[in-house]
């Protein structure tokens, strides 16, 4: 690669203060109110070659002004573009390898371009995708983003709603064709019903209850209050007699309005929680276990439902369709299969599976067990239909168990044989603690694939071996690429990425190590880069004391 010495000299290009470099007056203000005296070495090395365009490596220590030295020139190269119109951007794009280092790289970043009205977002894991995809969409001059949440903002602008229609596709492409695929779910939008219609096999459907009514067993009474003002005041008033009665579930559509709602109980001296997707797994576990044992008398969600009886639920913002659908009807397909289920001792299952469910304290089949278990049994391609609580899951899983008992067993880091799919990491987690319960008896292994957790962790469970998988579709497929990554790197994500960007476009690498595979990308995607390197690759940091 071009040596830094041998460039700088054609350059003509010395950096020995900020002043030389041409910032503006506002930027050398921030730059002042920063402490910054001078340029670090990495800075007056890199800081003319960037500005100059070229394609950049830099090497340098940590805590040695990488940061400044590749965000002072991309904001300079910003305000020489045109002002950009809404929905329009990035302009410039930063990729770390780890949400703390983004995080760390979008606060600094945020310092100097404030000072022109540079928009800064920052996509990467631990914040809400849709509130960042909302951002993206909204426009900015800059992201700060870890690879793979940006490839899921690139992939979200084609999905459906934000909704998980390409992810299962992707998830179904990647499985053999002789699959059996069953779907069961509490409503069915338009959507769903044609994407059901393409990857499932001429399947039956099974309906307990007419699909888009209201559950019989919830009193709904719809209260008209005039306006979002009164809300508040409605609710402290109605909330004492609810909780005299029970818990009480108050639901709005953002997490902004949760927290609020949650700050405004707590100060009236309610004992709240508040649960949605800005919250980390552990602590929307622990919520709901709190909850649910009567710590808390009043939950305020997004779409989190627990698995608990409740006597109030307010509905903060209603939103969503019903839709109504017909297919293969069940009443059909069972008189040609000739099989009646009115117990659970009609369906096969071996003395240990018996013995489980005996313990679970189900007496009999719930109508939608009774209807699909046999029809799942046969192998057929399945759409079940029927409200929350209704045993649905028990419908798929029981049947699951079977099938991979008559498979062979599997050999170490094989598998899974079955895999199921949830929209959310609260229902995936519900499934996966209930599939565990069944799968015990038979030495089944069950992995859960779902955010909250350690990808690294599911993927060497994953690596490892198991039966059944339990996943939200997102992370599924961030385990089924990282089986092709370098060592759990990101070497694909930033292929991925570089590939989505105009051609004329600048790169800088910076860090303070360079792998080989790293190296190996580096060469393949910036173009003829200049190398700039402050003191000795590999070395130990000298301000840093070891023993």
């Amino acid at each position: 690669m071009k040596d830094v010495a041998e460039y700088r000299k054609s350059l003509a290009i010395r950096v020995s203060g900020f002043d030389d470099c041409g910032f503006s007056p506002q930027l050398m203000s921030v730059i002042a109110k920063q402490a910054y005296e001078k340029p670090t070495p990495i800075q007056c090395q890199a800081l003319p070659i960037v500005l100059s365009g070229r394609d950049v490596i830099g090497m340098a220590k940590t805590g040695s002004g990488k940061t400044a030295a590749f965000v002072l020139p991309m904001i300079v190269h910003i305000m020489d573009e045109r002002e950009l119109a809404k929905e329009e951007g990035p302009i410039g794009v930063v990729c770390a390898p780890t949400r703390e280092l983004a995080h760390q790289i979008y606060l600094e970043t945020k310092k100097f371009a404030k000072s022109h009205g540079i928009r800064v977002s920052a996509v990467c894991g631990g914040m809400s995708k849709l509130d960042q995809f909302k951002e993206l969409k909204a426009g900015c001059e800059i992201v700060i983003a870890t690879p793979g949440r940006l490839i899921d903002m690139l992939k979200a602008d084609r999905m459906f709603d934000l909704g998980f229609e390409p992810q299962i596709r992707s998830i179904v492409g990647q499985i053999r064709p002789d699959k059996q695929t069953l779907l069961f779910s509490a409503t069915m939008p338009r959507k769903i019903e044609k994407l059901a219609r393409e990857i499932l096999s001429d399947p039956v459907r099974v309906t307990v209850g007419e699909v888009g009514t209201a559950n019989e067993d919830i009193t709904q009474v719809v209260q008209v209050i005039p306006s979002d003002a009164e809300k508040l005041p409605w609710l402290l008033e109605k909330l004492p007699g609810m909780i005299d009665e029970g818990d009480v579930l108050v639901f709005a559509s953002k997490m902004a309005t949760v927290d609020e709602i949650e700050a405004q109980l707590a100060q009236k001296g309610f004992k709240v929680a508040a649960l949605h997707g800005d919250k980390d797994q552990a602590s929307r576990m622990e919520t709901l276990q709190k909850f649910k044992s009567g710590v808390y008398h009043v939950l305020v969600a997004t779409d989190v439902r627990p698995a608990k009886e409740h006597n109030h639920i307010s509905s903060w913002q209603l939103n969503g369709d019903i839709f109504r659908w017909t297919m293969k009807d069940v009443a059909e397909y069972r008189k040609s299969l000739a099989i009646r289920v009115s117990g659970f001792d009609d369906c096969g299952f071996s003395p240990q599976l018996m013995s489980v469910i005996a313990k679970q304290a189900y007496e009999k089949p719930t109508p939608i067990q009774c209807q699909a278990l046999p029809i799942v049994l046969s192998g057929r391609d399945v759409i079940g239909m029927a409200k929350t609580g209704s045993g649905k899951t028990a419908a798929f899983v029981l049947p699951m168990i079977v099938h991979i008992m008559d498979e062979r067993e599997l050999a170490k880091e094989e598998g899974p044989i079955g895999v199921v799919c949830a929209p959310t990491r609260e229902l995936a987690h519900q499934i996966y603690l209930e599939t565990k319960k069944f799968a015990k008896s038979h030495g089944i292994r069950v992995s859960a694939v779902y955010g909250g957790m350690s990808k690294l962790d599911q993927f060497k469970e994953l690596k490892a071996g198991c039966e059944i998988v339990i996943a939200t579709p997102g992370r599924l497929i961030d385990m089924l690429k990282a089986d092709r990554m370098f060592d759990l790197g990101f070497e694909p994500q930033i292929r991925s990425i570089v590939g989505q960007i105009r051609p004329d476009k600048q790169t800088l690498l910076f860090s303070a190590t360079m792998p080989r595979k790293i190296e190996k990308l580096a060469r393949e995607i910036l173009s003829d880069p200049v190398r700039v390197t402050v003191g000795e690759v590999g070395t130990a940091n000298e301000d840093i004391t070891q023993v």
